[in-house]
This record gives C-alpha cells, structure tokens and sequence, in this order.
C-alpha cells in the first residue's frame, strides 16, 4: 500500500463543501483518509483571483499506482462540477492536486 499526499483547494461557490464532498469522494474512490490538516485559507497564486482560497492537505493510504490515482482524482473533479478550460486560470472552482510515494521508491503523477 502506498501514501498519497492530496490537496484538495478552491475559491468558488461553497468551498467548505466542496472540500468535504472531495474528501468523502477520495476516501470511497481513492482509499483510507489516514491523515487531514486544517483549512486553511490562502490568496491567488499566479493569477488574480477576487475571492481567497481554501485548501487541505491530505494522507491518503492507497493501492492505485500513481496514473491511476491521478486519473481518479481527476475524475472525482469532474464528479464535483470542476471544469477546466485552459487559458482562463481565474476559473478554478475546485481542484485536486497529487504527490504519491511508494515504500519501493517514489514516483510523482501531478494534475
């Protein structure tokens, strides 16, 4: 079994939830929510942004190699109403971003 290191982060509509809903996701889709920060609140970074962010971190233990794992994150994104049009980075309603480390190695899939 491997750990994952999830961020799950937006700015858009009722963020809170959002992070929940993505946190009960990834604990059906992805595997054991061992480990969560706290929420914690951030500005923009790279583009403007009118409201601030809300991002956690997360322990994730899981049996998925890391292509997998960020296909599923990026699947429970879209499950969550996350639309992603290039060009446009001020449209960022939820995302979820991976670090996986296996105990063989380690071995990186970001989204």
């Amino acid at each position: 079994m491997s750990k994952a290191v999830l961020i799950t982060g937006g700015n858009l509509g009722s963020v809170a939830e959002n992070l929940e809903a993505a946190r009960e996701a990834i604990s059906r889709e992805v595997g054991v929510v061992e480990r969560c920060s706290s929420v914690l609140e951030s500005e923009a970074w790279g583009f403007e942004a009118e409201e601030r962010f809300l991002n956690q971190v997360l322990v994730v233990a899981t049996a998925l190699p890391p292509e997998q794992l960020l296909e599923r994150c990026l699947q429970i994104e879209r499950q969550l109403g996350r639309v992603r049009r290039p060009g446009l980075g001020t449209v960022r309603a939820r995302w979820i971003s991976t670090c996986c480390s296996t105990t063989t190695g380690s071995s990186t899939a970001t989204g």
